[in-house]
């Protein structure tokens, strides 16, 4: 089990505050600051917590109260949370940035939870902005039509593809997974690719939802 000097020692290397590790663990900012300074012992329910989202953001535990960000530039995600996470992975990683667009591959507006729509919300009120390419005939579009490109049915990906940064997310397992690369090469050949898409493709021309978002 992780002790306090490795948990202080992981939000050092991710230069995360206190307050960030406590959004992401939904653990409160005194609980992490009692655990990290040996005021309580935290619960083996909330350590796995904490572990689990420093996993996630690449940092490795090592014996002997050891710690280390891990090398590889891929990570995968599993878990029915994991468009959840890597969106929140956006969120954090553009919220400070001045180019905050994310592009959206294979997406089906419609087949997005509830909890998915609300984070999807959160990025847009933080100045994000969204480009999509979705499949050509679905008509339940949420967001604003100029933001979309319809892709023909005899191209179209089942697993979706979320291009931020040096970033690039792709959901696997039918959403039940994800591979984040984090490779500025990679990511510039993937937003390549999207933007010959993008200029080639047709912008849908009404949608059947009704609610819909700017």
């Amino acid at each position: 089990m992780i002790n306090d000097k490795q948990i202080r020692a992981a939000r050092a290397i991710l230069q995360w505050k206190i307050e960030s590790l406590a959004e992401k663990t939904g653990l409160s900012y005194q609980s992490l600051y009692n655990i990290e300074n040996g005021i309580t012992t935290a619960r083996a329910k909330n350590i796995k917590i904490i572990e689990d989202v420093f996993h996630r953001a690449g940092i490795e535990f090592l014996p002997d109260s050891g710690v280390k960000l891990l090398s590889d530039i891929s990570r995968i995600i599993h878990g029915d949370d994991s468009y959840l996470y890597v969106l929140d992975d956006v969120f954090h990683t553009l919220r400070d940035k001045q180019d905050k667009e994310i592009l959206f591959s294979f997406i089906c507006d419609s087949a997005s939870s509830d909890l998915a729509r609300q984070a999807e919300i959160r990025l847009r009120k933080a100045g994000m902005k969204f480009r999509a390419i979705g499949l050509d005939g679905d008509s339940y579009i949420v967001y604003p039509l100029r933001e979309y490109r319809m892709i023909p049915a005899e191209y179209f990906l089942n697993n979706a593809e979320i291009i931020y940064d040096q970033k690039v997310a792709t959901l696997i397992d039918n959403g039940h997974g994800a591979i984040i690369t984090h490779s500025e090469s990679i990511a510039q050949i993937r937003k390549n690719s999207f933007n010959f898409m993008w200029d080639r493709l047709p912008m849908p021309k009404m949608t059947t939802a009704q609610v819909t978002y700017e």
